[in-house]
């Protein structure tokens, strides 16, 4: 099954986790997600209604288990830890919640021009349903610079694991998406630190994502 087309009424600067509505759920095939890339290409917003809403367009994997949403208990370790903690909170602080409440999927955080965007999106998008990248992929259909005012012309592509600790896993996803032809920098970034308002330069200090793969190509050229 396939879960897509997604849209979020937030604005462009919430958009860094899992969106918790679910779009539509179709049976799909090759020939309908080539049909379905091509309506819903995220440098043409003309498809929703309110252009400047971001919109994210979700592909999920078929064969993967879904990874589970923030939850109570989740929630409740964190505000324990708020109320109660007389030391700074580290990211090892964060990451024991993660384990202890089964929030442990994350994303690597693809970032792609407008000009480009339609073609990588489409090869994230393949890859995923046929499982061959990680749980789900999605991507969102206006850009920074569109909501923000700022001059960034990039779209934001996640590309999710199941288990940010299992670090085998998250590089196999990083090597499937170079083997795509995936270009630029590459971070990855929990999930539960989306739910708990980890973002660069963030109050405690953490640093906002936990793995970074470098263009190698890239860097032999310079």
């Amino acid at each position: 099954m396939m879960r897509m087309a997604s849209c979020s009424s937030k604005n462009y600067g919430a958009l860094s986790g899992f969106d918790t509505t679910d779009g539509p759920t179709v049976t799909g095939d090759t020939h309908y997600l080539d049909a379905e890339l091509k309506k819903r290409r995220p440098s043409d917003t003309t498809w929703n209604n309110d252009k400047q809403k971001a919109c994210w367009v979700f592909y999920a994997n078929p064969f993967s288990l879904k990874v589970p949403e923030i939850n109570d208990l989740a929630l409740e370790l964190w505000l324990e830890v708020l109320s109660t903690s007389k030391e700074k909170i580290t990211a090892d602080c964060i990451k024991e919640i993660a384990i202890a409440s089964a929030v442990t999927g994350g994303k690597w955080l693809v970032y792609s021009p407008r000009d480009t965007v339609d073609e990588e999106w489409a090869k994230i998008a393949k890859a995923t349903v046929e499982g061959k990248l990680g749980t789900a992929s999605k991507v969102a259909t206006v850009h920074a610079g569109q909501v923000s005012g700022r001059s960034s012309n990039l779209h934001v592509m996640c590309v999710y694991t199941e288990d940010f600790t299992d670090k085998e896993d998250v590089m196999r996803v990083e090597k499937g998406l170079r083997a795509l032809g995936i270009t630029g920098t590459l971070r990855y970034k929990p999930d539960i630190y989306t739910h708990f308002n980890i973002y660069y330069g963030n109050k405690y200090g953490i640093k906002a994502t936990i793995y970074e793969s470098k263009d190698k190509n890239k860097e032999k050229k310079k």
